[in-house]
C-alpha cells in the first residue's frame, strides 16, 4: 500500500473484511498476529488466514514470517503469554544518551528536563547541581557525582511518570531536530490540556558522508529517519510534523509538489514522505528541547531496525518509479511536443502565422490568447 497517503486506510478495510469472522486472528495492514491457546487450535486458525489469502491472491514473503512464537514484537510491544510489555528500544536513546561535554549539551540536555517538568517531581531540586555550570565565569569541570545526577534524570525521563502508552484515539506529534552530531526525534500524544506527553525517542548520529550534509538536508534527513523508526505508529492514521527549520515546512508541506530544482535528495526523501498522511508544522527551536537534546546527544548508530529494513523493498520500488521519471531533457521534450497534435498545431503556428481566433479548434485558443 505504499506510494499514496490514502491507500493504507483502504487496504487496511480490505484486509479487516478479508480476515474477519476468524478468532484471534489481528491485522494491521500488512502485518496478522494469529493467536490461539494451543497448539492444534492455531494450526486450524493459520489454516484459515493462508485460505482466505491464497483465495484473493494474496503472497506471503516467507523469511518475513514467524510461525509458532512464545513472544513477538508487534506494533512497539513485546506480547507474550504474560502480557503485553513495551519494548526496550523505546527508550534506547535516552539510556545510551552520552553525558554532556560542554555547556552547550548541558543546557540543551536540561530543556528537555524541563519540558516534561510539570510531569517531574521535585525537578528544581533534582537539576540544581547540574545549573551550577551554565553560570557564568564557571570553569566546566564534570564530576562524578554530576553524572550520578545526569544518570538519575535520564531514568526518570524513562519512568512512567513521563511516558505514556501509545492510544489510536489521541493525536499523534513527531517532533525532530538535527545538530551537528546527529539526528533527534520524539514521538508524543497530545492531551486535551494542551500538553505534550513522550511515548518513545530516537536518535543516531551521523555517517561521514551524511556530516557533510548541509543544513536542510540534514533535518530533511531527521524526519526520514524519525518517520522510519516509528513507522508502526504512524504508518496509515494521519501524525503532525513538526521541525524548527522552517524551509522544510514548505518543501514538505502535504499540500504542496516539491520544486524541481530541489536536490534530488531531497525529492527523494519528498516521495518517501508522500506514503504518509500528515500535517507538517514549525516550531521554534527553544520549544523543541526535548528533541533538540537527543539530536545534540545521540547515541552511535550500529544498524537500523529490523522496522527500518521491512519498508525499505518497498520504498526503493517507489523511488525507481518516481525518479526514473524526474529529469526532462530537451530531447524528450521535443520529442512529446512533436507527438502531441495540439502542441505540434502550436509550434506550426507560432512559426508561421496564427489564423483569426474564430476559426481555431477549442483547445488551441488558450495558446492563441497567450
Amino acid at each position: 500500500p505504499f506510494g499514496v497517503s490514502f491507500a493504507p486506510a483502504l487496504f487496511q478495510r480490505t484486509m479487516d473484511q478479508l480476515l474477519s469472522g476468524i478468532e484471534g486472528v489481528v491485522c494491521y495492514l500488512d502485518d496478522i498476529l494469529v493467536t490461539a491457546p494451543t497448539p492444534e487450535l492455531h494450526l486450524q486458525r493459520l489454516k484459515q488466514v493462508l485460505e482466505r489469502l491464497e483465495a484473493v491472491g494474496i503472497k506471503t514473503e516467507r523469511r518475513k514470517c514467524a510461525w509458532f512464537q512464545s513472544s513477538i514484537t508487534y506494533l512497539g510491544h513485546v506480547i507474550d503469554r504474560f502480557g503485553i510489555h513495551p519494548i526496550a528500544d523505546k527508550i534506547e536513546a535516552i539510556q545510551g544518551m552520552p553525558a554532556p561535554q560542554n555547556t552547550t549539551e548541558l543546557r540543551s540536555f536540561l530543556g528537555s528536563i524541563t519540558y516534561y517538568g510539570r510531569f517531574i517531581p521535585n525537578l528544581h531540586a533534582e537539576c540544581a547541581l547540574l545549573h551550577r555550570l551554565l553560570r557564568k565565569n564557571v570553569r566546566w569541570n564534570w564530576t562524578e557525582e554530576d553524572n550520578k545526577v545526569f544518570l538519575r534524570l535520564k531514568t526518570i525521563l524513562c519512568s512512567n511518570d513521563t511516558l505514556v502508552h501509545y492510544d489510536p484515539k489521541l493525536p499523534i506529534y513527531v517532533c525532530t531536530d538535527a545538530s551537528n552530531r546527529g539526528a533527534g526525534a520524539v514521538l508524543s500524544h497530545k492531551f486535551t490540556d494542551g500538553t505534550l506527553r513522550p511515548i518513545a525517542y530516537a536518535s543516531r548520529t551521523w555517517t561521514d558522508t551524511e556530516g557533510r550534509y548541509s543544513t536542510i538536508d540534514k533535518e530533511a534527513l531527521a524526519i526520514i529517519f524519525a518517520v522510519s523508526k516509528f513507522n508502526s505508529y504512524l504508518y496509515g492514521r494521519h501524525f503532525f510534523l513538526v521541525t524548527d527549520h522552517k524551509p522544510l515546512q514548505y518543501i514538505f508541506s502535504e499540500n504542496r509538489t516539491t520544486p524541481k530544482i530541489a536536490s534530488n535528495r531531497l525529492l527523494r526523501w519528498a516521495t518517501i514522505l508522500n506514503s504518509y498522511n500528515y500535517t507538517i508544522q514549525y516550531q521554534c527551536g527553544k520549544e523543541n528541547a526535548p528533541a533538540d537534546a537527543l539530536s545534540r546527544l545521540p547515541i552511535a548508530m550500529t544498524s537500523r531496525s529490523a522496522e527500518e529494513e521491512a519498508g525499505e523493498p518497498k520504498r526503493s520500488q517507489l523511488l525507481h518509479l518516481r525518479l526514473h521519471h524526474l529529469c526532462v531533457t530537451r530531447k524528450t521534450l521535443k520529442s512529446g511536443t512533436s507527438a502531441d497534435p495540439v502542441l505540434r498545431k502550436v509550434c506550426d503556428y507560432t512559426n508561421g502565422r496564427w489564423p483569426e481566433k474564430k476559426h481555431l479548434a477549442a483547445e488551441l485558443i488558450p495558446y492563441f490568447e497567450k
